[in-house]
């Protein structure tokens, strides 16, 4: 996992990452379609799971919702609230 963190910029919130899960399933689900249409394997007898390279790939293509700056902002103001 700590591959997949190193590849992610610093500035990533929390709805990044749900973004970043959301495109490693549509990898591995993108994946499986592959894998079934060039072999004979039938969907009940092999499974669509996440794997590393799904997660990976996610990771290289995440773009942050916000910049560094309004991220250090929002820092700020949290730290002056909780005074």
């Amino acid at each position: 996992m700590s591959d997949v963190i190193d590849r992610c910029p610093d500035n990533i919130t929390g709805a990044d990452f749900h973004a970043l899960a959301n495109e490693a399933a549509m990898n591995a689900v993108r994946r499986h379609i592959l894998m079934l249409e060039a072999s004979d394997v039938t969907n009940e007898e092999s499974s669509c799971e996440v794997q590393q390279g799904d997660l990976l790939k996610a990771a290289a293509s995440i773009v942050p919702s916000l910049s560094r700056d309004q991220l250090e902002n929002y820092k700020r103001v949290r730290s002056q609230m909780t005074r």
